[in-house]
């Protein structure tokens, strides 16, 4: 990741609390680029198992993730 624009932007995310089958139906499609947290209100009124998270923190965590399941994780880092 090189930078986020704007600075305010923040990501949607539901994480799974079982075995996931299908990552991307019960992770990545819950995953929306907000302009500010302010923005996320319906998504977060929709979606109370949910969180919003700096981008650079969503990075983070879903490379970290990425790793601990085996998946190689390439590109910069979060600033």
């Amino acid at each position: 990741m090189q930078r986020v624009d704007p600075p305010t932007a923040v990501v949607s995310a539901v994480r799974p609390t079982d075995e996931s089958i299908d990552v991307r139906a019960d992770t990545c499609a819950h995953g929306h680029f907000f302009n500010s947290t302010g923005a996320t209100t319906s998504w977060s009124e929709a979606h109370p198992d949910g969180h919003v998270l700096p981008v650079a923190d969503a990075f983070r965590f879903d490379r970290e993730v990425m790793e601990r399941l085996g998946w190689e994780a390439t590109g910069g880092e979060a600033r």
